[in-house]
């Protein structure tokens, strides 16, 4: 009888361990909300942690569909998936100001109430100081007149090591209270140097957002959202990219270069190669071209971009979705980089020696088949940094077999 006790007692306590882990497990798959990851598809959230999961996906989505634009719908998609990018980070960055804008003003009232204290603790410590000094000598003789045996003596002993260590303890709090004051106002400094930095990078989102919306507005209607316009579009810019291309293959092939890059010689600027090893191999957005085939106006653009002080470097403009203009022609019409709205225009032949004789110029070969960067003119010869040439900066345009009459048109880049 008292087997089946005991027998019976475990069948229960066995058995409610059962449901209990039945019942978890029913929870588990019923009751609890499964986690939903953020993505860019989805409408752009507001908490703080879930917009950078936001921006996470919207910056890898952005990655996997460069160089893919080989349809108008993904030409769009490529498109809207840039303006929901710009536009997270743009709500990232003002979610990031408000709370600077919180911690200043909290710096900024620890500060007042630190400076407070120092200045009372500082006029505490001068006025102990004064009368330490002042009645120092006169202390010491009343001590000596007034003490009666030993007792008195180490009580008086004991009073001024109290004496001594409460100014001491003023001291250290003085000094701590300095301390904390600088440390809170270099941190105030810092978030200020901050704030300054996210709103000129606020300023730039917002340029890149706008010029974003424009490129989209202006796809639309330069094919009317008709496919068939768009591939011959496409086609149109591809024959410019495949004859860039034709050009290498002519001159020799397009072998990359090491450390091509040279800043400020020859020119206010710095020269660049289409071929340089740092971008040479990267395709030109939404095309099968690369940079070291067929990036000569692009490098050239770049070029014409550190003249006026820009930090813009092929490899920025060469990752962007490629951007059409009614003509088919590539990368012409206004589009932005890291914040830098950039337009090109063109002119013609006949005024290249007006225009170098104030600035430098993009200067269009054969028809469109090479572009190089036209520095000035020294007597009949005309200066150039080509991005095709090794080490082809500060050249005689002669250096890779070209002469004037080759030059065909001009390209005129703006910035804004």
């Amino acid at each position: 009888m008292k087997k089946q006790f005991v027998y019976s007692s475990w069948l229960i306590a066995h058995g409610l361990k059962v449901v209990v882990f039945l019942c978890a497990i029913y929870y588990a798959l019923f009751t609890i909300s499964p986690v939903h990851a953020i993505t860019c598809d989805d409408s752009r959230p507001s908490d703080q942690q879930q917009l950078e999961e936001y921006i996470a996906d919207c910056q890898a989505k952005k990655d996997q569909s460069s160089g893919q634009a080989k349809t108008l719908s993904q030409a769009l998609s490529i498109l809207n998936i840039q303006i929901k990018l710009t536009e997270a980070k743009i709500a990232a960055n003002v979610t990031q100001l408000d709370k600077l804008g919180v911690e200043i003003t909290d710096l900024s009232s620890r500060i007042s109430s630190i400076d407070y204290s120092l200045t009372d603790l500082t006029k505490l410590f001068i006025k102990r100081v004064k009368e330490t000094y002042m009645y120092r000598s006169t202390f010491d003789a009343m001590i000596i007149a007034q003490t009666s045996g030993i007792g008195d003596a180490m009580r008086v002993i004991e009073y001024t090591k109290k004496v001594r260590d409460h100014d001491r303890n003023i001291l250290i709090t003085l000094e701590k209270s300095r301390l904390d004051f600088d440390t809170q106002k270099q941190a105030k400094e810092q978030k200020q140097q901050e704030i300054e930095a996210l709103k000129k990078k606020l300023n730039a989102d917002k340029a890149a957002l706008a010029v974003q919306v424009s490129s989209k507005n202006q796809l639309l209607a330069q094919t009317k959202n008709d496919e068939d316009k768009y591939q011959q579009l496409l086609a149109t810019a591809n024959r410019q990219l495949q004859q860039f291309k034709n050009y290498t293959t002519s001159q020799g092939g397009s072998a990359l270069l090491p450390n091509q890059t040279k800043c400020n010689d020859g020119w206010s600027g710095c020269y660049y190669s289409q071929r340089d090893t740092e971008w040479g191999n990267i395709n030109l957005g939404g095309t099968g071209y690369t940079m070291k085939d067929s990036g000569c106006f692009v490098t050239s653009v770049a070029m014409m971009a550190s003249h006026v002080g820009k930090n813009i470097k092929p490899s920025d403009i060469a990752v962007l979705p490629a951007i059409f203009t009614s003509q088919g022609e590539l990368k012409w019409q206004p589009f932005n980089v890291d914040g830098t709205s950039i337009s090109i225009t063109s002119a013609s032949k006949s005024s290249l020696d007006s225009i170098i004789s104030s600035r430098p110029v993009i200067a269009e070969l054969n028809g469109g088949a090479h572009f190089i960067v036209i520095l000035r003119k020294e007597g009949d010869t005309y200066i150039v940094n080509d991005p095709y040439l090794e080490n082809g900066y500060n050249k005689p345009l002669s250096a890779s077999g070209h002469v004037s009459s080759d030059i065909t048109g001009l390209r005129l880049v703006n910035f804004n």
